[in-house]
């Protein structure tokens, strides 16, 4: 939507162009305060900037014509350096939105520099789940592009781990003959109140990002 907005920029300052025969404030005694200052353009081209990532993200993984699974870790880490990047940033709008973002992309997805494999399917409120689902990490394993696990995220130590649990369900679907996958993980999965992940505290200054500098 701001991308949008951004790429209308002259059709709405047109509309607010006195000489403008479409001009919205005709009539008023003012300026209408729906106008839209140079600064906040600034501020929109700023936040465009900082959701970008985002938006790659989600166009790659809802690709119909190619498997999708084996992508989440490399996106999810890609999205995590472009915020980490975007804290490093010298603009105000953008360091204080990516700071935001960061906060609870890493509760959501966990930390960079954590161990990413969990057996254990972790889901809190509403169900929601909270890391890397297992299969996500195996479809990463099984596809031949990614299956030396670079650029995902996923630690040196966790290797040899994630290769023994993949052995582990090809063997146990060998003896069973049944590929069903229900063994993939096993899910963690507590009532709603004490599923909760940790609150993450929000300063007042992080909430006013928007606000021009």
């Amino acid at each position: 939507m701001v991308k949008r907005l951004l790429k209308l920029k002259d059709a709405v300052i047109l509309c607010f162009t006195r000489n403008c025969i479409c001009n919205v404030n005709t009539g008023l005694k003012k300026d209408s305060l729906w106008e839209i200052t140079a600064q906040q353009w600034k501020t929109l081209e700023y936040i465009a900037k900082v959701l970008e990532p985002f938006e790659d993200g989600m166009k790659l993984l809802e690709g119909e014509k190619y498997v999708t699974a084996s992508w989440v870790l490399i996106v999810v880490e890609l999205i995590r350096k472009e915020l980490q990047r975007g804290i490093e940033s010298d603009c105000v709008t953008s360091v204080r939105m990516s700071k935001i973002l960061l906060k609870y992309f890493e509760v959501r997805w966990g930390a960079g520099g954590v161990p990413v494999f969990n057996h254990d399917v972790v889901r809190g409120f509403l169900k929601r789940q909270y890391g890397i689902h297992p299969c996500f990490v195996i479809a990463m394993c099984l596809d031949p592009r990614f299956k030396h696990l670079k650029r995902a995220g996923i630690l040196e130590v966790e290797l040899d781990g994630i290769w023994k649990r993949i052995l582990e369900l090809m063997i146990a679907q060998r003896m069973s003959g049944i590929g069903s996958g229900d063994d993939v993980g096993s899910e963690v999965v507590g009532n709603d109140d004490d599923a909760v992940p940790p609150a993450v505290e929000v300063d007042d200054d992080d909430l006013d990002f928007l606000t021009p500098t």
